[in-house]
């Protein structure tokens, strides 16, 4: 199966982006998300934490921030803060819908059936305040689902003009595979892109998922670029959390993080101080270079953060130092 494989070119193409409060940036660029007509900023605005740890007048500036900023991708899904991430997002785009990439999921927390993807796909565009989802993702791979039942009914949606494209999240490379298989012979939609953990420090995705969206021309959004804020350096080994960080907010966060993690965390730090940049510029960097990412989902819990996370698309990181993140994370 793998032998058959050949690697596909993901092209890059470039659009000016006036921004109308920051001078600094002169444009951002965006890409096609694999083999799709989609086109997608290298960074997209991640939503998980809208609505309860992010009060709703914040969000709002947030979106409103992004769009300004040139970031035309916002990810979410129906799970996240209950619905209300979906909700306000709906809200915030309005006047703005054909300008943004909306992007959001279902399976995470129920089956990804026939009868499941049909109400779900109607709660989500009820929320969103849209006709239709640009990028639609089945959030995890679920054994007990037929997958000519699940990818048959997002094919009908698709026809129907309700999903643009159709994404996963969480799959490995082998469900990947099964669920193209299926749609090949069915004639269905297949998926275009897929959603995987990935970070300096978890780089499970490489071993498989990776190699497959590349060799596919799938496009990827990887989450989690920050682990959460430990790629910010704001959390040290046996120091609190600080007031209004997700290891604040979140109890559990915090206590998952090993004795492992908390060693490359601090000799990632010394990398970024021999680089002489922040240490979320390293990570956001780092992924930004690998060849197969097509845009990283970033989150922000105020509009202001958002100018320096943008920022960080002009600029560049010496190969010395990506490698030298490679050999100390792999």
């Amino acid at each position: 199966m793998w032998d058959r494989l050949k690697p596909l070119p993901q092209p890059l193409t470039i659009f000016i982006t006036r921004l109308p409060d920051a001078k600094m940036f002169d444009f951002l660029r965006y890409k096609n998300v694999g083999r799709s007509g989609l086109k997608v900023s290298l960074l997209s605005l991640g939503s998980n934490n809208f609505g309860l740890q992010v009060p709703e007048d914040e969000t709002i500036r947030i979106i409103n921030k992004a769009i300004d900023l040139g970031i035309n991708s916002i990810d979410t899904a129906d799970i996240y803060t209950g619905g209300m991430s979906e909700e306000i997002i709906g809200k915030a785009v309005q006047g703005n819908r054909s300008n943004i990439m909306l992007a959001t999921k279902i399976g995470y927390e129920e089956d990804i059936s026939r009868k499941s993807i049909i109400a779900g796909v109607k709660r989500s565009l009820e929320r969103l305040r849209t006709d239709y989802i640009d990028l639609y993702y089945i959030h995890a791979f679920h054994q007990e689902t037929p997958l000519e039942e699940t990818m048959s009914t997002l094919n009908e949606l698709v026809q129907q003009g309700k999903l643009r494209q159709i994404a996963c999240s969480n799959f490995s490379a082998e469900q990947m595979e099964m669920a193209r298989e299926v749609c090949e012979s069915g004639g269905y939609a297949q998926f275009v892109a897929d959603q995987p953990e990935y970070n300096m420090i978890r780089r499970d995705a490489e071993t498989g998922v990776i190699r497959y969206c590349l060799r596919e021309n799938l496009g990827v959004f990887p989450y989690s670029p920050l682990m959460g804020g430990l790629l910010v350096g704001k959390y040290s080994k046996n120091l609190p959390a600080p007031a209004g960080s997700r290891g604040a907010y979140h109890q559990g966060f915090l206590a998952s993080v090993d004795a492992i993690t908390y060693s490359k965390l601090e000799k990632l730090k010394a990398i970024a101080t021999k680089a002489n940049i922040p240490l979320m510029e390293l990570a956001v960097g780092w992924l930004l270079k690998k060849e197969a990412i097509t845009s990283v989902v970033v989150g922000a819990s105020k509009a202001a953060q958002l100018a320096e996370t943008v920022a960080i698309v002009d600029r560049s990181i010496s190969d010395d130092i990506i490698r030298e993140v490679d050999e100390l994370t792999d």
